[in-house]
């Protein structure tokens, strides 16, 4: 369970960062960006207007980072990291080759699924997560022919996924 916080502007000088705008990832509201009279489908939203706000400066003069918290409020609860996007793509990378073996047995996703959660119960993968993958792949053998396997670090023509 946690909070995410998203970069939403940075300042430079000399190309070097000097200060990262920080927000929560449910900070803001929802803009459409569709004529709403053409709208076919439902829209759904994370954004809660959440006021946390937050900056971290880079001082050259010690060289480190110093973050300073300019709201600490939240207007909603801690999210379980499965709701993270980034926690599930680090969590599908770290078990990249053990789901792609399993996967080429012809073990379906739900099956997959149930086997990581027998080793970690809180893994922050979905199933969607795994189909999705599946659908990288296919794709890739449909352009390039071959696919990046990956099995135990050993290197195979394709792309990396």
């Amino acid at each position: 369970m946690g909070w995410a916080l998203t970069s939403f502007r940075t300042e430079k000088k000399k190309d070097e960062v000097v200060r990262v705008f920080l927000h929560c990832d449910r900070g803001g509201t929802y803009r459409s960006r569709v004529n709403e009279d053409f709208r076919r489908r439902g829209t759904a939203s994370r954004q809660v207007g959440c006021p946390f706000d937050a900056i971290l400066r880079h001082f050259v003069t010690f060289g480190g980072w110093k973050l300073h918290i300019c709201n600490i409020d939240h207007n909603h609860g801690p999210a379980p990291l499965i709701t993270h996007p980034s926690l599930r793509r680090a969590a599908m990378k770290e078990h990249n080759d053990e789901i792609r073996v399993e996967a080429r047995t012809g073990l379906q996703s739900t099956k997959i699924m149930r086997r990581l959660r027998e080793h970690d119960p809180d893994i922050p993968i979905l199933t969607r997560d795994i189909l999705n993958d599946r659908q990288h792949q296919q794709i890739d053998i449909r352009l390039w022919g071959f696919v990046d396997v990956g099995i135990h670090g050993t290197a195979y023509p394709g792309r990396s996924g």
